[in-house]
């Protein structure tokens, strides 16, 4: 993990970039963080944001609690436990709402009343669904704390490869054996001397993308897992030319934590898009969102063994099989009913799935009660 530049914490004197590294001292304010955290667990993403804003307040540097802050977001997953499509919301609220401004809050209140008839839960839901998909408005549904310590030392070390982003040449010292580093971050030299090798390497100017950066910190995880290092390093900021130095000797004891950064000599698995994808996949939407024709998406998803084609729309082959044994184990089905069960499954957009399987949808005023009816199997 490296740091953003935004907050990245040095001094320069002397033509020398001298970090400011998360010591000890920080113990306290590291414990504090991680509280804060496990205090958000399933709570909105904004409402940890604002407990964070608070501690810039603590007298501690602002660069080192957002850093810090930067550092434990890493350990989260974020996500919505809507079962409802945002967009599909915003839609029928706009709908409903057409040329109207709403100036007074029981008109807003009315206009949320009407779209929940509409899909079949309450009010409350339909707030909730109408910006979840905003990275503010995403739930922390997972966090693994760090021993404050632990976390410093990821701090130390994001915040040394952060500084390395912006050097234009590396020297490399070490006992032991480091990959020769990619062609992605420049030209680099290996030296033998006694006891000791040396890597050489000039970076090329490119800006770092996220493949750049994971090289480099491949290389720099690879050198500080070896019996002694040292890394020497030129930058040039502000029209000048500076100098860092990074040891094991000096700042070993201060970077990374047990196997953390450990560099698996096996070759990396290929990574697929594809299992990213989720259980429901509405062709148009995918095909819109990766700018390519929707024959193209087809054929891609077409190659998934666990997916099933059901025309418009491909569902994961073990829900398809959940969602039906659920619709034909009830008689009768109200559009509220169908609506829960899909919430309980963890289904997303339940009104095209159903018309996909080949149910129809008898819509009364009270949109809940609204009848689904099998017109096909």
């Amino acid at each position: 993990m490296t740091l953003p530049l935004d907050l990245l914490r040095f001094r320069r004197r002397k033509g020398i970039v001298v970090p400011l590294y998360a010591d000890e001292t920080k113990l306290s304010l590291a414990k504090t963080l991680i509280s804060i955290f496990e205090d958000n667990l399933g709570k909105k993403y904004r409402e940890l944001k604002e407990s964070l804003d608070s501690c810039e307040d603590l007298g501690y540097d602002y660069k080192l609690v957002r850093g810090l802050g930067f550092m434990l977001e890493q350990r989260c997953k974020l996500g919505s436990k809507i079962s409802l499509n945002p967009v599909e919301v915003r839609r029928a609220v706009f709908e409903e709402v057409g040329n109207r401004v709403l100036a007074l809050e029981n008109m807003r209140r009315e206009i949320l009343s009407k779209v929940s008839s509409k899909f079949g839960v309450d009010s409350i839901e339909i707030e909730d669904a109408l910006y979840a998909d905003l990275s503010d408005e995403q739930r922390i549904l997972e966090f693994t704390p760090p021993e404050p310590m632990e976390l410093l030392k990821e701090y130390n070390f994001a915040l040394i490869t952060g500084i390395l982003t912006q050097s234009y040449e590396m020297e490399l010292t070490f006992k032991g054996t480091v990959e020769k580093p990619s062609l992605k971050l420049g030209e680099s030299i290996v030296f033998s001397e006694g006891e000791f090798k040396r890597i050489t390497l000039k970076m090329y100017s490119t800006k770092y993308s996220k493949s750049r950066m994971s090289e480099l910190e491949k290389v720099i995880a690879q050198l500080m897992l070896q019996d002694d290092w040292r890394i020497k390093a030129e930058l040039r900021q502000s029209g000048r030319n500076y100098i860092l130095e990074v040891s094991k000797e000096k700042h070993g004891a201060l970077l990374t934590y047990k196997k953390l950064y450990q560099v698996s000599h096996e070759p990396p698995k290929p990574h697929s898009r594809e299992k990213q994808l989720p259980d429901v996949i509405i062709v148009e939407e995918l095909a819109n969102s990766q700018c390519i024709t929707e024959a193209s998406v087809r054929e891609l998803l077409k190659r998934r063994e666990d997916l099933a084609d059901l025309g418009s729309i491909f569902i994961s082959k073990t829900k398809l099989d959940l969602i039906t044994k659920e619709l034909e184990k009830r008689e009768k089905l109200t559009l509220r009913t169908v609506l829960e069960a899909f919430k309980k499954m963890g289904c997303q957009h339940p009104i095209q799935v159903l018309e996909a399987l080949g149910y129809s949808i008898e819509w009364t005023e009270n949109r809940g009660e609204s009848k689904v009816h099998r017109i096909k199997r």
